[in-house]
């Protein structure tokens, strides 16, 4: 019986992926969505989603459907002093290091652009504004020891997380969605999925690793934070 549950939940994966392929193919008109209840967003709205690669009716469709809950949190972002300084600093970090500025959200999603509580021992968990693991946080050049722990200083820890989303980048040939979504997934849960699907559609994957925890649809959150905290998608359809 199991064996029949996995083969029936791999065969709707797979029907969910050809559905997918549907919305993301490049050059279709709004009339050949005319059966899927097609979403028309606003030229900034698509302009800023062609830059950053979430220009398809997955997002669409999320984004819309959620977009007062993502202005007003833009709205409190920008009304917070601490985080509002942390966001400007860590998107202009990596705009200075030539990834793109929405990489300075990552900190938001991951602590909500907290520092943390340096006096804790964080030595076996994931800490500071970045959330790095200890041994990923060395492999990027941080100090993490008993007497140390540069994942608390904002400076060091925004160079690492941005250095890190580089080296995702390159190991996904340059697919930004898919580097994002492994900073939070796991790299080798990530490539599990691409493998078994045989498809780097970050959608897609990101859909799967979603599909228990709706709340947690990463890239999603990602490119709609992305959005509206670049002053693009509020207050217009």
């Amino acid at each position: 019986m199991r064996n029949m549950d996995v083969a029936f939940k791999q065969l709707r994966n797979l029907a969910i992926l050809l559905g997918f392929f549907v919305f993301l193919v490049p050059g279709w008109s709004a009339s050949a969505y005319a059966s899927y209840d097609v979403v028309i967003p606003s030229e900034r709205t698509k302009t800023y989603c062609i830059i950053t690669g979430c220009d398809n009716q997955v997002f669409y469709r999320y984004f819309y459907d959620k977009k007062a809950r993502f202005c007003a949190a833009k709205n409190s972002i920008e009304k917070n002093r601490r985080q509002n300084a942390m966001r400007r600093y860590m998107t202009n970090a990596a705009r200075a290091a030539k990834v793109p500025a929405s990489v300075g959200l990552i900190p938001m999603l991951e602590s909500s652009y907290s520092l943390g509580d340096q006096e804790k021992n964080f030595t076996q968990k994931a800490a500071g504004p970045w959330q790095f693991l200890p041994a990923t946080a060395r492999d990027m050049g941080l100090v993490v020891d008993k007497h140390k722990d540069e994942r608390f200083d904002l400076q060091k820890s925004t160079a690492a997380g941005i250095k890190y989303i580089k080296w995702l980048s390159k190991r996904f040939d340059n697919n930004h969605n898919l580097a994002v979504l492994s900073y939070h997934a796991g790299i080798g849960r990530v490539e599990k999925l691409v493998d078994f699907y045989g498809t780097s559609n970050a959608w897609f994957i990101s859909q799967l690793i979603s599909e228990n925890h709706p709340d947690k649809n990463y890239l999603n959150k990602y490119h709609s934070y992305g959005l509206v905290l670049s002053n693009s998608g509020c207050g217009e359809l």
